[in-house]
């Protein structure tokens, strides 16, 4: 289930991209969300099992079940650890992918504070 969550989520950010969080707040989490769920809905109507796989995405935006709240903080990880892969690469610093988060579970804020001190 897990699994169907995370790819839901990354199909409709492959079609929206995954916003930077500066800009995801310039446009607004309205605006973001609307053209996410356009995406979603293109992509999904001529799948057998759309709707089901629709009924999924809303489950993972609304951080609606366990499942959805743990793919959000891996998605927050593998952001994180992206981030430390392009500093260690020698890119700039990338301080806005580093900070603000809020985490569902402590394992995951746990591993966030591994990636921060690897940082160092």
């Amino acid at each position: 289930r897990a699994v169907t969550l995370a790819v839901l989520h990354d199909l409709a950010e492959s079609v929206v991209t995954d916003l930077p969080k500066r800009s995801a707040e310039l446009i607004g989490a309205e605006a973001k969300h609307r053209a996410e769920a356009e995406a979603m809905a293109g992509l999904l109507a001529e799948l057998p099992g759309g709707h089901d796989y629709t009924i999924l995405w809303n489950e993972y935006d609304a951080r609606a079940t366990p499942e959805a709240r743990l793919v959000a903080d891996a998605d927050k990880l593998e952001m994180v650890h992206q981030a430390l892969q392009y500093e260690r690469a020698g890119h700039r610093t990338l301080d806005e992918f580093w900070y603000g988060y809020r985490w569902n579970y402590g394992l995951c804020e746990h591993l966030y504070e591994v990636l921060q001190r690897q940082r160092s």
